[in-house]
């Protein structure tokens, strides 16, 4: 364990210092997921609007479910999967990020930590979106995020950390896992 906290401030000033290319290999990553389709970046908003709607029809419509609480379901469904888009995408993404980027790992002098830690970037762009979409429809709802607004740069800090501790293990593996 002190092995890991005495290389944790080495790793942050090497990430400080290859801040710019990890941000652009972060847009990259988010872009080229959605440029090569039919409706491009858009889809970044469609693909979780359509999952909530089609949730919301099946519990809401389909089941006949009485409401129940001061909010409206589809809030409680849509920040249940913002969340659980972004762990999952960061799972998926980053737990391929060596693997994927073997040109990197065998002709550039890239160091491999940093991997994993693109892809969550990238998986962090999407989530940020989907958090913009969750605040739209909260306000547009009548039902405007609190105070407990002030906890969510917390709550990204610690899930992003816990996301890339658990990106960093997984992706490890996979390498001798295919």
């Amino acid at each position: 364990v002190r092995a890991l906290l005495a290389g944790a401030p080495s790793f942050a000033a090497d990430l400080w210092t290859r801040r710019r290319t990890v941000m652009q290999r972060g847009i990259e990553g988010f872009r080229k997921q959605y440029i090569g389709s039919a409706l491009g970046i858009l889809w970044a908003v469609l693909k979780p609007a359509v999952h909530v709607l089609s949730l919301w029809l099946i519990f809401s419509v389909g089941f006949r479910q009485s409401r129940s609480g001061t909010y409206p379901f589809v809030l409680y469904l849509l920040s249940g999967t913002c969340v659980w888009q972004f762990v999952s995408e960061a799972l998926a993404k980053g737990t391929q990020a060596v693997t994927e980027n073997s040109h990197l790992v065998k002709k550039v002098v890239f160091p491999l930590e940093f991997l994993p830690v693109v892809r969550l970037l990238s998986s962090l762009l999407f989530h940020l979106v989907f958090l913009g979409l969750v605040a739209a429809v909260s306000i547009l709802s009548g039902h405007p995020p609190g105070i407990a607004i002030l906890q969510l740069p917390y709550y990204l800090f610690a899930g992003v950390a816990l996301l890339l501790g658990t990106v960093w293990a997984t992706s490890a593996l996979r390498v001798f896992v295919k």
